[in-house]
């Protein structure tokens, strides 16, 4: 069963990856506005922002939790040997801990700078916003490239399992002496 779980997981880490490195892309790629009105900036700038938006909701969380669920699967099928992996344990921290704390910070983020935007345009006061919407995405390329580095660092612990001063085989001895003969 191992492959049927490990093949899905992969492409969703991919899939992961891919489109955060699109979404950091979006920002630093993004056409220079400068000679347009205020209102056009602010206008392309929503749009942007609105497509980050939906990647996030549409493509990056149902693949995390598709990536999650088949981790979870992979790990169920020798839990007593995985759960002593050092390099387990420091994976599941990161995502565990570093993952939502990142993703809910750019959810609020998107939805703060969206907001400001819509808020910018309906009452007419353009030049405040222009520079809160600058630092916004400044602070939203930031933390994409944070996640995306965190996610970088969680497929190399993922794929070069470094020992992180354990030694496996004496441990993987010691289990074996306790298990149960069947």
């Amino acid at each position: 069963m191992r492959p049927f779980f490990l093949i899905p997981k992969i492409i969703s880490i991919c899939a992961i990856w891919g489109v955060l490195a699109a979404c950091a892309l979006l920002i630093l790629c993004a056409p220079d506005f400068a000679h347009k009105t205020e209102s056009a900036y602010l206008n392309a700038i929503h749009q942007l922002l609105t497509q980050i938006t939906q990647l996030n909701n549409y493509l990056i969380i149902p693949a995390l939790i598709l990536a999650n669920v088949f981790g979870l699967l992979l790990f169920l099928d020798e839990p007593r040997i995985f759960i002593r992996l050092r390099w387990l344990q420091a994976k599941m921290l990161l995502i565990i801990l570093i993952y939502p704390a990142l993703f809910a910070f750019l959810s609020s983020k998107l939805f703060h700078a969206r907001s400001t935007i819509t808020t910018a345009l309906a009452n007419n006061s353009l030049e405040f916003a222009v520079g809160l919407t600058q630092k916004n995405l400044q602070v939203i390329n930031l933390t994409i490239f944070t996640v995306l580095v965190m996610t970088t660092v969680i497929i190399i612990l993922g794929r070069h399992k470094p020992k992180l001063g354990q030694n496996w085989a004496q441990t993987y001895a010691k289990i074996k002496q306790k298990s149960p003969k069947k």
